[in-house]
């Protein structure tokens, strides 16, 4: 008895002092995951408008759209503490199932319309997927979780873009006058006062903006983190096998090596004299990634961004509204402390327990570059709200490739051309994994993004939905939907109205892709009735954050409500 007691004394010793490590532990990594900004990540659909600017029966189908936005944007402690998923502390799992089951009940009943009214054959996205369902090529649940993807990672790299480029731009009117002298010239010759996208080529000028715009705002700060598949080595050092990796594009876009004495500067004309693009071929610039993960709807945005910025610098002389205080578009989101109640006493001691030998086990394994971690919370400590600006800063200490450990994921940073280069053209197969967060693991979802399937959908996007071919087809609708965007301008400029540009380019975006997957719209400036929409779509994309998390696609705040002063007369 004496002698269990005295084991029975050194047991609760043990689980005390364990007590004590969470008790300081999970509040920091709390506190730091609460000031962390919203994250979005980043790659078109069905003929149909998802929106439009004068009714009051779509804005449901906004904010549905913004709220999935937003859902992956939210930090998620069980993607850094994997052994604690299922818990779902924060409730991740279950809000995103709720607002992943909408979207797709949305879909499912633009599909089933389809089907009803044998419409199956129309040249749109939704019309292609259809026939390879006939074929047994896709089966009607690759189609639903397919548009899902292909929707919602379509959304934020055209609405982003095109407010950057407005809001730099703005604060630079001596650019916009170029642009508009080289819109009007290529204009003048054709007679036209419509902008095409055969006219793209034309522009060498917009094409510049667009680049330096994706330069210093990509739509990402990080890639969509990567994960590696086998143990490999990157420029001499070891990188584990399961390790997280980010390429930080932000930090490669200011990389004064490539990028000289203006990196900091928004000086488009640079990219006159220098041949470098964005679509994957230089490393250098690579919001849309690069390799076998490169962004599978890269050359409809492309399209679409170039368009709607030529329209609108076109159509309008712009001023910023400094008059009124704008809308910031991103806010932090926090994890209340009301998570730390529902842990209960068992998983904490497991989890900690875990902790310790792995962290033995780590600081034997892991890469000689980095800070090191501290118990339990690793280095999470180390990224503000800013983390794009914490990494870039860190790897001025330990170089460009940098380990660090978040939680418990050993996670890789790369902050150099050169680094990414080795990585994405010597070694891309060891990295061609994607870290899934928590929150994705709903509805049977992942199935969809894992090989060998995502290897067949991947091909069916580049040779079926994707191709020059098919985009050509359908650039009348995306005109189209621009004009629509003009008319809506027009419409502010004749009230003395200012503009919200991100609300404004958000509703053209989200029509541009529904009228090329569905062939309707989807949205509207004003509308009230399809709100859930929108909402869903914001708050799936939330919840379902990679981890390159703490933030981090759109971590910079910017003021979008931009005064027109008056139309241009031609």
């Amino acid at each position: 008895m004496p002698a269990r007691d005295s084991g029975r004394r050194k047991s609760m010793s043990l689980l005390s002092s364990q007590r004590v490590v969470v008790k300081k532990a999970l509040p920091l990594i709390l506190a730091r995951l609460r000031s962390q900004p919203h994250l979005t990540y980043h790659p078109t659909h069905f003929s149909i408008d998802l929106s439009s600017y004068d009714s009051l029966g779509s804005r449901e189908v906004k904010d549905l759209v913004w709220h999935m936005m937003e859902e992956g944007a939210r930090p998620n402690v069980s993607d850094f503490f994997p052994l604690l998923r299922p818990l779902d502390l924060q409730g991740a799992r279950r809000r995103a199932r709720g607002y992943f089951c909408k979207i797709l009940g949305v879909f499912e009943k633009i599909i089933d319309e389809r089907l009803r009214d044998q419409m199956g054959t129309k040249d749109d996205v939704l019309g292609t997927l259809l026939n390879l369902v006939k074929e047994d090529e896709l089966s009607l649940h690759d189609v639903k979780h397919m548009l899902a993807d292909l929707f919602i990672a379509g959304i934020d790299t055209t609405l982003s873009t095109v407010e950057s480029a407005m809001t730099e731009m703005l604060r630079h009117p001596e650019k916009v006058i170029q642009a508009q002298a080289e819109i009007d010239q290529v204009l003048g010759k054709h007679h036209s006062n419509s902008i095409q996208e055969t006219d793209i080529s034309n522009l060498p000028y917009i094409r510049a903006v667009v680049k330096e715009t994706l330069r210093l705002h990509p739509p990402a700060l990080f890639l969509v983190p990567h994960k590696t598949t086998m143990d490999a080595k990157l420029c001499g050092h070891r990188v584990p096998k399961d390790a997280q990796v980010w390429v930080n594009v932000w930090s490669m876009g200011r990389d004064p090596s490539i990028w000289h004495n203006n990196q900091d500067s928004f000086v488009p004309e640079k990219f006159l004299e220098i041949d470098i693009d964005v679509k994957g071929r230089n490393i250098e610039l690579i919001p849309f990634g690069t390799g076998r993960r490169i962004c599978p709807g890269m050359s409809l945005a492309y399209r679409m961004v170039h368009l709607m910025l030529a329209a609108l610098l076109h159509s309008f002389n712009w001023k910023l509204d400094h008059g009124r205080k704008g809308q910031k578009k991103t806010q932090p989101t926090t994890m209340g402390y009301y998570t730390i109640s529902s842990i209960i006493l068992l998983p904490i001691i497991i989890f900690i327990l875990h902790q310790f030998f792995k962290n033995s086990h780590s600081r034997r394994a892991k890469l000689s570059r980095g800070p090191k971690p501290r118990p339990t919370i690793g280095n999470i400590h180390l990224l503000s709200s800013k983390p794009h600006r914490s990494v870039a800063n860190l790897s001025k200490t330990y170089t460009t490739l940098m380990s660090l450990r978040l939680g418990s994921i050993t996670t890789i940073v790369i902050s150099s051309p050169n680094v990414a280069k080795e990585m994405f053209f010597k070694h891309d197969l060891a990295f061609t994994s994607r870290h899934v967060p928590d929150a994705i693991w709903i509805l049977d979802h992942i199935e969809s993004s894992m090989c060998p399937k995502w290897r067949h959908l991947r091909k069916i996007s580049a040779i079926q939905l994707f191709t020059n071919q098919q985009l050509d087809a359908s650039q009348g609708l995306r005109k189209k939907k621009v004009n629509e965007l003009v008319k809506f301008a027009k419409g502010c400029c004749e009230k003395g109205l200012a503009i919200d540009i991100g609300k404004a380019a958000f509703t053209a975006s989200l029509n541009l892709l529904s009228n090329t997957f569905f062939s309707i719209d989807m949205s509207s400036q004003d509308s009230l009735g399809l709100r859930e929409f929108n909402d869903l779509v914001w708050h799936v994309m939330e919840e379902a954050a990679m981890p390159n998390a703490l933030g981090f696609a759109r971590g910079e705040e910017k003021d979008s409500r931009i005064f027109l002063q008056n139309t241009r007369s031609f």
